[in-house]
């Protein structure tokens, strides 16, 4: 079950889009403008449950009373034709688990091909849990930072989405804490690849990375692959990965 939060002026046309599309798993609640906060018994079974939420014209003030509650879909106005809102009803077909371009794949190739792109303990676990339309960019992802990792000329990242169809950005709500030999200290990154904002979890691709130099050698960390993990800081380990020293 998943819930979709609604204005209340809205909340017929909304049923009646999902009668329309066949959605039978997803639960319409109406908010009110006075509303400024969602009940206690509702939060507890939405977070017990891990129920994915939706909001369509719900404003900041009331979405603030879910905490740190990650959105599977958000968007400021309810239009019936919004592409966004139907892909999150009725989320695209994942591609097959068999296909050699899968995201774990695409990026297992990388890591077997390319000794400096270094992957955290479990970072391609959620690969293949992204949604299928955003396979493509998962492997463009994968052979853009094998190319960083091979000392190829990329450009810088802010230029990438421009280059590459690959979206750079930071400044994000996930970060990754990691430690490197050499009496480097503890590390923190926001740094990620990215496709698809306001949408499914599933739809929202992500892949965390880090450029690190230890001992004059570069590399390329991969803290994780696919949908896009809750708000938070992480830990990661490589202990797949012997260091070299110095």
């Amino acid at each position: 079950m998943r819930y979709l939060f609604v204005l209340e002026r809205n909340k017929v046309d909304t049923e009646a889009l999902l009668s329309e599309l066949g959605v039978a798993d997803v639960r319409v609640i109406g908010v009110a403008k006075s509303d400024r906060e969602v009940s206690q018994d509702l939060l507890s079974d939405i977070v017990t449950n891990g129920i994915t939420v939706g909001f369509s014209g719900i404003e900041r003030g009331y979405r603030r009373s879910f905490g740190a509650l990650v959105f599977g879909f958000m968007t400021k106005d309810f239009r019936k034709n919004d592409v966004k809102l139907r892909e999150w009803l009725v989320p695209p077909p994942p591609a097959p688990k068999s296909c050699p371009d899968s995201p774990r794949k695409s990026f297992e190739n990388i890591q077997a091909t390319h000794p400096s792109v270094i992957f955290a303990d479990g970072a391609l676990d959620d690969a293949d849990n992204l949604a299928g339309h955003r396979w493509s960019f998962a492997n463009r992802a994968a052979r853009l930072l094998a190319d960083q990792a091979a000392g190829k000329e990329v450009g810088p990242p802010r230029e990438w989405h421009q280059r590459y169809e690959v979206h750079y950005a930071r400044n994000g709500n996930v970060f990754y804490k990691y430690d490197l030999p050499g009496n480097q200290g503890r590390k923190q990154t926001d740094w990620h690849l990215k496709e698809g904002d306001g949408t499914s979890a599933e739809a929202a691709a992500r892949v965390y990375f880090d450029f690190v130099e230890v001992f004059r050698k570069s590399y390329v960390l991969i803290f994780y692959v696919g949908p896009h993990p809750k708000d938070g800081t992480y830990y990661a380990n490589f202990s797949g990965f012997d260091w070299p020293v110095k």
